[in-house]
């Protein structure tokens, strides 16, 4: 189901092809035996979302729902072959067929290695970004399909970006200590048309008075996502700090980080289209910041390293549903290379941000 998507539903009997009646299994472990299999003999990885099904909250019998994306990465090999399915059937590709994934895969590649870069992020028509010399730190992040692909609803989009901000929310709970209140969901909730490129939504930065957090996002049609995130640097400091203190903030840089991919991911995921998303984050205004956790909050004369780049760029493929579901990883991979040098030897952002919560 890899090449063009589906889903595969366990614990149901079938006659003809057609579902007839329910056949419930055991569902304790299943979840984890399917994973098993799937990681054990399938290659390339493919990343599915397995979910139980119950008649009743609690039922220890039931159905197992896979949902299989369609994967750029396909063709995938099985015990050396690469299956497919057929109708209700399963079928084994071709040396043609198996040839014109590979291409196509390499294709993909080569297309997402083109569009690397922060150029084609955006802000919304008639918005100026103007930080007036003041002490903020700026985020770009920019999240779309390696191609330009259309969402079947544009350009009726309000509800599935709304569903997706709510989707998000629920996801990352699990991943965001309770001290931590993401902006991203308080400023992406109410999404507006942006003309004909889009919509938009959130806060953006303009003149010289920045508030602590600020986000505002734009979906451009075909394009993906465009988000901008501010933080004040200087906010949050003892009051006896010296006048050119900055603080990193670097646990904020981090929450919202994972809650924008997250979103992305959400609306993306019910496309088959794009089960790849190209990711690429700038961040830039933190020359000579100090970190809040390797400074212990003392940001000033408190000896801890300082960023010593005024911009960081960095960006890479990442499967849809792993940032829909799990954006942790992505978050690592693309915050670690310049958060790693400010923090405390063995720190690691993401998990303070999970486990400790502190501000």
């Amino acid at each position: 189901m890899s090449v063009g998507g589906g889903v595969v539903v366990i614990g149901i009997d079938e006659t003809d092809g057609v579902a007839s009646s329910l056949s419930p299994i055991e569902l304790g472990g299943a979840m984890e035996r399917v994973q098993q299999v799937l990681d054990a003999n399938v290659t390339p990885a493919l990343p599915v979302e397995i979910m139980p099904l119950r008649k009743s909250e609690g039922d220890a019998k039931g159905a197992l729902v896979i949902a299989v994306p369609a994967s750029w990465s396909a063709p995938h090999e099985y015990e050396g072959r690469f299956p497919a399915r057929s109708g209700a059937t399963t079928r084994y590709l071709n040396e043609r067929e198996i040839e014109a994934l590979y291409l196509r895969r390499w294709e993909l590649r080569q297309q997402n290695e083109a569009q690397a870069g922060i150029e084609g992020h955006r802000l919304p028509p008639g918005v100026r970004l103007d930080l007036g010399g003041a002490a903020v730190g700026l985020m770009r992040l920019h999240v779309r399909p390696p191609g330009f692909l259309h969402s079947p609803q544009e350009p009726h989009l309000r509800e599935p970006l709304h569903v997706a901000v709510e989707e998000a929310a629920s996801t990352t709970q699990k991943f965001i200590h309770q001290d931590f209140h993401p902006k991203s969901f308080d400023l992406l909730r109410s999404w507006e048309p942006a003309g004909t490129l889009g919509w938009r939504a959130g806060t953006f930065l303009q003149g010289s008075s920045p508030l602590s957090v600020m986000v505002g996002g734009m979906y451009s049609y075909g394009a993906g996502f465009s988000f901008t995130v501010t933080i004040d640097l200087a906010a949050g400091l003892e009051p006896d700090a010296t006048e050119d203190a900055r603080c990193a903030h670097e646990s904020h840089w981090a929450v919202e980080t994972m809650v924008l991919l997250s979103i992305a991911g959400h609306f993306f995921a019910p496309l088959p289209e794009a089960g790849l998303l190209r990711v690429d984050l700038e961040l830039g205004g933190l020359l000579d910041a100090v970190s809040w956790q390797a400074s212990g909050g003392l940001v000033f004369n408190s000896g801890a390293p300082k960023v010593t780049e005024n911009l960081y760029r960095s960006g890479d493929l990442f499967e849809t549903l792993e940032l829909a579901e799990d954006p942790r990883a992505a978050t690592r991979q693309l915050l670690d290379p310049f958060m790693v040098p400010i923090l405390s030897d063995g720190s690691d952002i993401v998990g303070w941000v999970e486990t400790l919560g502190y501000r």
